[in-house]
C-alpha cells in the first residue's frame, strides 16, 4: 500500500496543469485522505518525518506554506495536506523530494493506515493577512 501512495502521488504531480496559470496568483495544492482512527501514527511521522523535509522547502523559498490538518467529524476526507508556492511546479519539486526522502525508510506506514486520497490544485483569488 505504502509504494501504492508514492506511485499515485509520483503520477499525478508529472502532469501538468491543463492551462497556462497566471503567474500573479499563488497556487495550493490540498491532499484528501481517508484514514483510520486515531491519527495518532499519521501526526507524529508528519511532524517527525516530513515536516522537517517541507520546512526545509520554506527555508529555501521553494514554498511558503505548509500544514497538516486533521478532523474528527464531518465527511470521510479526514486529513489532509496543504502546501502553498508561486507555482505548481514548485510545490511539485517540494512533493517529490520528500517523497524520494521517506521511501528508504522502513518502518514510514503512513500509506497502511489510510485507503483513499485525491489531490486538488487551486489558485488564490483573495485572501487576508494579519500583516
Amino acid at each position: 500500500m505504502k509504494h501504492f501512495l508514492i506511485l499515485t502521488l509520483v503520477a499525478v504531480f508529472s502532469c501538468a496543469p491543463a492551462t497556462a496559470q497566471d503567474e500573479s496568483r499563488d497556487v495550493i495544492h490540498v491532499s484528501y485522505h481517508k484514514c483510520e482512527f486515531p491519527f495518532t501514527d499519521i501526526i507524529a511521522q508528519y511532524k517527525e518525518i516530513i515536516l522537517p523535509i517541507l520546512q526545509e522547502q520554506v527555508d529555501a523559498g521553494e514554498i511558503s506554506y505548509t500544514a497538516m490538518n486533521t478532523h474528527y467529524y464531518g465527511d470521510e476526507w479526514n486529513v489532509i495536506y496543504v502546501t502553498r508556492g508561486e507555482s505548481f511546479e514548485k510545490i511539485e519539486a517540494a512533493r517529490l523530494d520528500w517523497i524520494r526522502q521517506v521511501r528508504g525508510i522502513e518502518d514510514f506506514e503512513f500509506a497502511g493506515t489510510c485507503n483513499g486520497h485525491k489531490d486538488n490544485l487551486y489558485h488564490v483569488e483573495a485572501e487576508t493577512s494579519s500583516d
